[in-house]
């Protein structure tokens, strides 16, 4: 499976994708469902970290597989995408355009490293635009 989920510190406040070549919309269904199953046991928000530095192109069918997932916003938490492709960036960025209504655009954020998207977590540093 190239889409790896795992919680990214020890006390549980926020979880790490990893995104590697090649990889599909079924790999990250299964991640999903680990992560709804994470959400679901915790009545405190939870940070999401997406590194695609290795993802790629993402494989036919995402963007009905993404649609499903952008309306789920019951968790406030913060979702960082770690990576510095420009190809990448656009591609979320119009994403979040498209699902800004069923989720606040202020939620998204960007970083070119983990430990950037750590650091932005601990400042609460806001802003989705590149």
């Amino acid at each position: 499976m190239s889409v790896a989920i795992l919680w990214d510190d020890e006390i549980k406040t926020a979880v790490r994708f990893t995104i590697t070549q090649p990889w599909t919309v079924d790999d990250l269904d299964v991640a999903m469902e680990q992560l709804f199953l994470w959400i679901e046991e915790r009545d405190y928000p939870i940070h999401l970290i997406y590194d695609v530095r290795q993802s790629g192109f993402p494989p036919p069918g995402i963007l009905r597989h993404l649609s499903n997932y952008m309306g789920h916003c019951e968790n406030p938490g913060k979702i960082i995408f770690v990576g510095n492709h420009k190809m990448m960036r656009d591609f979320l960025n119009i994403l979040i355009r498209i699902y800004s209504t069923t989720c606040n655009e202020s939620s998204y954020l960007f970083a070119d490293t983990l430990e950037e998207a750590r650091e932005k977590l601990i400042t609460g540093l806001s802003s989705c635009k590149v």
